[in-house]
């Protein structure tokens, strides 16, 4: 039954990227370029509908399925996705200041988030070392929310060039409950739909728009959060921290360097690793080193158990192939 119901739930993506002309032009859905975007016509922004809605609808489908969800988990995580949704929704026709969309996302987490439990991170157990630590009370919401905010940010900074985002997203979903969790109904629909997105997105058909960037920061955030703390998940957070460590490394680099230059951190430009990897894959390209290099990243810490030696690896990938890059963009300078 949850296949046939994540199926036809994700279907309903291909119906949107279909008539994606008539959408975008209906509610004015388009991103359109200027001089610090990459392409040069304007493209379709409803690679986040195609996934939002059907992702909803598997939401509402869950009575008919054979799991059981606590009634405060659908209540949570369905206002939370509609909230983060119509924020980017907004954005994208608005293009909001980042201080307005600061305070929504802490008024939006901290109105919902707490009123389910499992979406709060208790404590911080490792694979690597024996130590575990508590949080309790305020200072768990508060390390959950420091947790969202991180790959809120991060996710924002990676979608930037075609297929990147949408490829770690699909990359992450295996992992986390694929291969180290039970998947369900609401994941399976997320999955699904955002292959067939990431289709169209691949050959600029489609953007994401910051509506689907916000619902894949939103959900793979709080999937974590709820897959940590069940029984028979299997990853500790140091293999969750390596599992994103690649994409964060590059949102602190960016954020260090424009405070460094006196510039808002959170307003955008072209500094990012992908927009260097693009002079040498191509823009159509950069999403497979990109993806590689955060799978070996993850992978050479499963083989090696160890986070330090795990994270100059990291390090030692990322900043090759940043030097690298950039010396490409300056050398035709």
């Amino acid at each position: 039954m949850i296949y046939i119901l994540s199926i036809l739930s994700s279907l309903i993506s291909t119906y949107f990227l279909i008539k994606r002309e008539y959408f975008s032009k209906r509610f004015g859905l388009f991103d359109i370029p200027n001089s610090r975007k990459i392409h040069k016509k304007k493209v379709s922004n409803i690679g986040g509908v195609a996934i939002f809605i059907p992702v909803i609808i598997s939401i509402l489908l869950l009575k008919l399925s054979d799991q059981e969800f606590n009634i405060n988990y659908i209540y949570v995580i369905s206002l939370f996705l509609l909230g983060l949704f119509l924020l980017g929704i907004i954005d994208d026709k608005k293009h909001l200041k980042a201080t307005t969309k600061i305070i929504f996302l802490i008024l939006l987490f901290f109105l919902l988030i707490p009123n389910y439990d499992n979406f709060l991170v208790k404590n911080l157990s490792f694979v690597s070392i024996p130590q575990k630590y508590w949080f309790e009370g305020f200072w768990g919401v508060l390390f959950t929310f420091f947790c969202f905010f991180i790959l809120f940010n991060t996710v924002n900074f990676i979608d930037g060039t075609n297929g990147l985002l949408l490829s770690l997203t699909i990359y992450w979903l295996v992992i986390i409950q694929f291969l180290y969790g039970n998947f369900n109904l609401i994941t399976l629909t997320f999955f699904l739909s955002s292959i067939f997105t990431f289709l169209y997105n691949l050959n600029g058909k489609v953007f994401l728009g910051n509506s689907g960037s916000n619902l894949i920061a939103g959900y793979i955030t709080f999937l974590i959060i709820d897959s940590y703390n069940s029984q028979n998940f299997k990853m500790g957070c140091d293999d969750i921290f390596f599992l994103l460590l690649f994409p964060g490394i590059d949102c602190v680099r960016v954020t260090m360097q424009r405070i460094i230059n006196s510039k808002n951190p959170f307003e955008p430009d072209k500094i990012h690793l992908h927009h260097y990897m693009m002079k040498f894959f191509g823009k159509d390209y950069v999403w497979v080193p990109y993806l590689f290099s955060t799978m070996i990243v993850y992978l050479f810490f499963v083989l090696t158990n160890n986070i330090i030696l795990s994270f100059i690896f990291c390090l030692f990938i990322y900043f090759t192939l940043f030097i690298l890059s950039e010396k490409k963009i300056f050398s035709r300078k």
